[in-house]
Parts: C-alpha cells; sequence; structure tokens
C-alpha cells in the first residue's frame, strides 16, 4: 500500500476525508505514516521505523469541528501532544488533536467485539445496524430530514452536511468509521426523535384569504430568484468542474509525478462530490420550500 505524503494526506483529513495512519512512537518523537487505504505492521515504512524500537498505533484519522482526530484500539494520555508534535514537525500542520479509542467511538474494531462470538453478543435492539447495505439505507434516510432543515435555514444543516458528506466518502474503505459520522448526523438532525404530530382533518385546515395567497405567492417567487441567481449558477460551475476534472489525465505527466498527482486529483474528486452532495441537498430544500409556498 502506497503511503501518501504526509502533509498531503493530513490535508486530505483536515477537507473531512477519512485517511488511515501508522505511528510509530519513540519517546517524546515519533514516524507518522498515513494512506486511504488501511495500514499493517508489515508495510516497509512501518516496519523500518519500528525496527528503531518504539510503540506501534494504527488508526483512522479525521477532523471534526476544526479538531483533527485520531482513532485508534488504545490511546494513552501522551498520544495527542505527540501526534500533534510530528504533525507541526514533520507536515507544518498545527491544530488542536484528539485522540478517541474504538470502544469510544462505538467502532466495530473495539476489543471486547473481537473478543467475543457473534452468537454471545448479539446486537443489541436499538442499536444501529452495521455493514455497508446498512449503512448506504441509513444515508439514504438522511435525505429528506436534511432537506427539511436546509428549506427552513436551520442552523444544524451545515453541519449535518457535513457530517453526511465525511461519512459517505468514508464508506468505501472504512464502515465503522462512516457509521460513527452517521451515528452523529442522525442525531444532529433528531430523525425519529420527536413524534410527528397528528395531520388535522381536512375539514379544519383554515381557509387562506387573498391577503394570504400574494403573501405566499411572494414568498414562492423570492425562493425562485434566489434559486436561479445563486443555486444554479453554482450547480452549472460544479458540473463544469467535474469535467474538467474528467479531462485531466495523471498518466500524461513524468512517472515520478503520476501517483502524487493521482493522488491530489483523488482529492479534488472527493471534495467535488461532497460539494455536489451539498448542492442537491440544496435544491431538494428548495424544491420542498416552493413546494409548501407555491
Amino acid at each position: 500500500m502506497p503511503m501518501l505524503e504526509l502533509s498531503q494526506g493530513l490535508k486530505k483529513a483536515k477537507d473531512g476525508t477519512h485517511v488511515h495512519f501508522a505511528l510509530v512512537a519513540q519517546g517524546s518523537s515519533g514516524k507518522l505514516f498515513v494512506a486511504t487505504a488501511k495500514v499493517n505492521e508489515q508495510e516497509p515504512c512501518v516496519k523500518e521505523a519500528k525496527a528503531k524500537g518504539g510503540t506501534l498505533f494504527l488508526g483512522t484519522c479525521f477532523a471534526e469541528e476544526g479538531v483533527m482526530i485520531f482513532q485508534t484500539k488504545k490511546a494513552p494520555d501522551t498520544l495527542a501532544a505527540l501526534l500533534k508534535s510530528v504533525m507541526r514537525k514533520d507536515a507544518g500542520i498545527s491544530m488542536p488533536v484528539k485522540t478517541r479509542t474504538a470502544a469510544e467511538a462505538g467502532g466495530d474494531d473495539a476489543p471486547d467485539a473481537a473478543a467475543k462470538p457473534a452468537a454471545t453478543s448479539p446486537r443489541p435492539s436499538g442499536a444501529p445496524p452495521v455493514g455497508k447495505v446498512a449503512l448506504v439505507k441509513r444515508l439514504n434516510a438522511l435525505t429528506a430530514p436534511l432537506a427539511d432543515l436546509v428549506s427552513t435555514k436551520d442552523p444544524r444543516a451545515k453541519e449535518a452536511a457535513r457530517l453526511i458528506a465525511a461519512a459517505t466518502s468514508a464508506a468505501d474503505t472504512d464502515v465503522a468509521a462512516a457509521a460513527v459520522l452517521v451515528g452523529r448526523a442522525e442525531e444532529l438532525i433528531g430523525r425519529g426523535a420527536a413524534p410527528a404530530k397528528p395531520e388535522a382533518p381536512a375539514s379544519a385546515a383554515p381557509a387562506f384569504g387573498e391577503r394570504e395567497k400574494k403573501e405566499r405567492g411572494a414568498i414562492a417567487q423570492l425562493l425562485a430568484k434566489a434559486k436561479a441567481k445563486h443555486l444554479d449558477p453554482a450547480v452549472k460551475l460544479l458540473a463544469g468542474v467535474e469535467a474538467a476534472q474528467a479531462k485531466l489525465d495523471p498518466s500524461s505527466l513524468p512517472e515520478a509525478n503520476q501517483a502524487a498527482a493521482r493522488e491530489e486529483l483523488k482529492g479534488l474528486r472527493d471534495r467535488a462530490a461532497a460539494l455536489r452532495q451539498a448542492l442537491d441537498a440544496a435544491g431538494a430544500g428548495c424544491r420542498a420550500a416552493a413546494t409548501h409556498f407555491g
């Protein structure tokens, strides 16, 4: 598994993409490696660093609300400070760092879950299902609630969209980490937290007068103008960016630069996909609001 250049890999994590890491801690210093796929201790660069002594930590890395999260099976108290120092020294990145164990995050690789056979450790009845198929269903189920938040300009909409985009990006490489992000999005949106109010009988619905109809029509017009002025140009611009990305061919570069170019292109496409999802959600919200006020 080729490793990413450290600053490039950490920047991908800073932008919301889940990356995998290996840290060989050697006292007050250490050697940090990052990759897009799971890292193991048999990787040549990891083995070389480990041969000089030290403790090996493996896990995933991603940014959350301006904090770089390193999730691993065991996280001693001094680990966060060491990671922050290595990031600043070797990658030139300075930001808050927090460590989290798999057990704290509720990941599938928690030690207790791995030690018990499936027959004796059934999933609690209220826990969300695991596995990529179930994860995709949970992501799809969040589309409508997110559109409702966007349409009402709820302050939670931006963070919920970020969590959903990050979970979508991580789903192919780390289902457990993606499930944690989906769980946070579900908690933030509050899907199913409050019982739906019963609809009033049709005969009890208030009739709108001419003034109310005009006001609702004016709101619908404002929504249409806002969509045409801001959202539609953004969608068109993104389509142009995606078309330009599709034409990029790293194989036309010198061989020594092709691997780095492919990783950078993948990062650009990941960010474009996240932006596309956010714009789609915003468009759905506009359509829902226009239907409501039209």
